[in-house]
């Protein structure tokens, strides 16, 4: 009898044990993903600094500092009275707050007459991806887009994918758009 209450003593002392051991490893566990998720926020909070989560119009004489401050950034080369312009626009509205990775601009070609030559830009819509300030690939025009005004924002998004500014499995720089309800109303937004 003595036996059987030293054994469980024995058992119950190394099932404390092993509790303990438990918990310092859960520990462990929520103190590294504690640091993970403050490094994620962190980083979101510089790329929002730096412009990203939004899709803004700069002009002429900031455009080297916009391009050249972020590694990945989507430029719309537009013109005010351009429907198709109005189309990428929208998209664009769409994807900047999803993807902080990236930063979206927008420029009036009107407005940029150095950069419109300088890129060489002769139909527009035009798209310009710059990776580390450097012009990596274009978008001209919707032939790549389905080539209909009605394309959806995946295309536009799968696209720039290709292109190297946007990772489709972002997530830890990816936060969903405040305005959801409005996101559902896009009749064309699927994704």
């Amino acid at each position: 009898r003595q036996y059987l209450l030293r054994n469980e003593r024995k058992m119950s002392d190394s099932e404390d044990d092993f509790d303990f051991d438990d918990d310092q490893e859960m520990n462990r566990i929520r103190e590294a993903r504690i640091a993970e998720m403050k490094f994620h926020a962190r980083t979101e909070q510089t790329q929002v600094d730096r412009g990203h989560g939004e899709y803004k119009e700069i002009e002429q004489d900031n455009f080297l500092r916009n391009v050249t401050e972020s590694k990945q950034v989507v430029v719309h080369f537009f013109h005010k009275d351009f429907t198709r312009c109005k189309i990428i626009d929208k998209h664009f509205e769409i994807l900047a707050p999803r993807h902080l990775g990236t930063k979206f601009l927008r420029i009036d070609v009107e407005k940029a007459p150095f950069f419109v030559g300088k890129l060489q830009i002769k139909v527009l819509p035009a798209i310009i991806c710059f990776i580390d300030g450097i012009a990596q690939d274009r978008i001209v025009g919707f032939e790549e887009l389905g080539n209909t005004d009605s394309f959806k924002t995946e295309v536009l998004a799968r696209r720039l994918a290709m292109a190297g500014v946007l990772s489709m499995g972002e997530t830890s720089f990816t936060r969903k758009d405040k305005s959801m309800k409005s996101r559902d109303r896009e009749p064309d937004s699927d994704d």
